[in-house]
């Protein structure tokens, strides 16, 4: 078998400028994945099961989604305590 030597080459890391974009959420934004997906599949990326099957993925999670945030108001959990306690040494030495 055949092995050619492949030459270290160090290139510089550039940083490319990020433009803040805000998320597109709503109407427009189930627009563009349905859409999309449609696409996908008519294009035959994938083909139509699937899309259907993440069609009705995408569908029982946003319902759920919806119904979880009418549920519960929008208020900050506060950071829950451990069960059980911790030794203040951490817990890494055995007993004797």
């Amino acid at each position: 078998m055949w092995q050619l030597p492949v030459p270290h080459l160090p290139l510089p890391r550039v940083g490319l400028p990020r433009v803040p974009t805000p998320p597109v959420t709503g109407v427009p934004g189930r627009v563009l994945w349905w859409g999309g997906l449609a696409a996908v599949a008519a294009v035959g990326v994938v083909d139509w099961p699937v899309a259907a099957a993440i069609a009705a993925g995408s569908y029982v999670a946003e319902r759920r989604a919806r119904a979880a945030r009418r549920e519960s108001p929008a208020a900050p959990t506060a950071p829950t305590s451990p069960s059980t306690p911790t030794s203040p040494t951490g817990g890494d030495e055995e007993e004797e």
